[in-house]
């Protein structure tokens, strides 16, 4: 299985957010922040008993936010 990648962010005003997740094998990874903060985001990674099962997860990470509003930047080119 390839490794996933996903990166959105999410505009209120002047403040612009961003959340990116990724997967590889059995790792999948969250780094969110601000757009242009000062101090670079600490990213988290968690580890799933299989690369299946970390996949289904981000799955439904990937829903949760889009659910949140926010919204995947490449779609606008």
């Amino acid at each position: 299985m390839s490794a996933l990648h996903t990166y959105l962010e999410h505009h209120c005003g002047n403040t612009r957010k961003f959340w990116r997740i990724s997967v590889d094998g059995d790792t999948r990874t969250i780094t969110q922040g601000r757009i242009g903060a000062k101090k670079a985001p600490a990213p988290k990674a968690k580890t799933f008993k299989s690369a299946k099962l970390a996949s289904n997860n981000y799955k439904k990470e990937v829903a949760k936010k889009l659910a949140a509003r926010y919204f995947d930047p490449t779609s606008l080119e």
